[in-house]
């Protein structure tokens, strides 16, 4: 199920929409980076051979700008096991035929990865990273990759990301599925 709430700051009247859990999933056949709520109707419309992930937003004061991190989901590519890096290493047919056994074939390398968002990607460059290590990501020390300053992504906390004080309210919310 799908949650979207609005927040607004009573101290500078920011307003933010944050939709979660938010996904990204690429359609090869498409050419197309799809970016949508997880809800029952998308998760039927994901092969587990797509590259997927989840998307972590953030606002960026100095820029001005929200901020994007899309963190691809496939065990491979976070675990650093890629069939074209394994064959660069060693190429013995018996450790690629081994890996080849028991892949899921959803490996996308690094590299395949960063390729598909600099050509699909809607956002600007520099107001969107990716992040392979998902399991050491941190939501409150994150930074922009356009201007390194700290950010906080994903915000649950009362503080607004423009002026940073504690004065975020929720507004509203709907659930959708």
């Amino acid at each position: 199920m799908g949650k979207l709430t609005k927040y607004s700051c009573n101290n500078c009247g920011f307003e933010y929409l944050k939709d979660e859990p938010f996904i990204f999933y690429f359609d090869e056949e498409n050419n197309k980076i799809h970016e949508v709520p997880l809800t029952e109707l998308t998760s039927s419309l994901i092969k587990p051979q797509m590259l997927q992930g989840s998307i972590y937003e953030g606002y960026c004061n100095h820029c001005n700008h929200y901020i994007r991190v899309y963190a691809p989901k496939d065990e491979d590519i976070k675990q650093g096991k890629h069939i074209n890096e394994i064959i660069k290493e060693n190429p013995n047919e018996e450790i690629i035929n081994n890996y080849l056994k028991y892949t899921d074939n959803n490996s996308f390398s690094i590299k395949k990865v960063e390729e598909i968002f600099i050509k699909h990607c809607k956002f600007d460059s520099n107001f969107y990273k990716l992040n392979f290590d998902i399991g050491r990501f941190n939501h409150e020390e994150s930074q922009c990759p356009n201007c390194n300053k700290r950010i906080k992504l994903d915000i649950e906390t009362p503080q607004c990301p423009k002026c940073e004080k504690n004065t975020l309210t929720s507004t509203s919310l709907d659930l959708t599925d």
